[in-house]
């Protein structure tokens, strides 16, 4: 087992923020804190980096009783997309989630046996119609392949 240095320990703080964020939805800072037991002033100072980078959105207020009111965070839905094609023996589907999981595209290319170049060129063609749609923060391509005998 190596060292774990500065910079690791803050990806895994990060890592940590997002997956709180990701699960509730949408969380305060304060809140945040509590869920992982890292300290205000680093989940404020991770908070503000995924801020300035548009990973992360303030979406709301919560009034309390005491204190200042709470800012609630979520996922930026417009930061990047998820592609999946989903490939089966018979059939090739597409869906297109934003960020927040929210479904953009979804539908069947084909109800027909396609291999080889003729599948990478489905793929491709389905992702240039859809361009317009994918955003340019992250793509992320996931690919299911079914071999079920029926």
């Amino acid at each position: 087992m190596g060292k774990t240095g500065l910079k690791d320990i803050k990806n895994q703080n990060t890592n940590l923020i997002m997956q709180q964020i990701m699960q509730a939805r949408s969380i305060s800072r304060i809140e945040l804190a509590q869920e992982t037991g890292l300290s205000p002033s680093t989940v404020s100072s991770i908070v503000g980096d995924l801020l300035g980078k548009g990973i992360i959105v303030e979406t709301g207020t919560q009034i309390v009783e005491k204190g200042r009111s709470r800012k609630d965070l979520s996922i930026a839905a417009d930061f990047g997309s998820v592609a999946v094609f989903e490939i089966s023996r018979r059939s090739v589907f597409f869906c297109l989630f934003d960020m927040c999981l929210e479904t953009l595209v979804s539908t069947c290319i084909t109800k027909q046996r396609v291999t080889g170049n003729d599948l990478f060129e489905l793929l491709v063609e389905t992702v240039k119609i859809h361009a317009d749609q994918i955003y340019v923060g992250l793509v992320c391509c996931c690919m299911m392949m079914y071999s079920l005998v029926i």
